[in-house]
């Protein structure tokens, strides 16, 4: 986040929406957070139909929907819309069916040891926040 935010706004535009504190999976989530969600889809939509970006990244959505911030429908929707010309990239684990057959690229990464998985870390400035 450090490197990408040296590059503005020259060569990127970074746009971060959500809470700065590591969301819980609840049921159902709370208000706040799925408005953080829908204000962060809604500005990519915009990012994407306005002629000025070539790739918009929505990192993470996909553990948005799962956690049920935002809903598969509503990313698909967007999907759609996408124009010629305009990369979307999406990102997160829980990729849903309906998005991995509408992508035209697909990858999966898979974690060997992660940092969180033996220490109560939450997210550090500058690397997840």
């Amino acid at each position: 986040i450090d490197a990408l935010r040296s590059l503005q706004p020259q060569l990127i535009r970074l746009v971060q929406f959500g809470s700065n504190e590591c969301i819980p999976m609840r049921k159902p989530p709370d208000p706040s957070d799925v408005a953080l969600a829908q204000a962060g889809l809604e500005r990519c939509r915009e990012a994407m139909h306005g002629g000025k970006y070539c790739i918009v990244i929505l990192d993470e959505i996909c553990v948005a929907i799962h956690f049920g911030l935002l809903t598969e429908e509503e990313l698909m929707e967007l999907v759609g819309e996408r124009p010629t010309g305009v990369e979307l990239i999406c990102t997160g684990r829980y990729a849903t069916a309906a998005l991995i057959g509408a992508a035209d690229l697909v990858t999966e990464m898979r974690p060997i040891k992660h940092p969180f998985d033996d220490q109560e870390l939450a997210a550090r400035d500058g690397i997840e926040r």
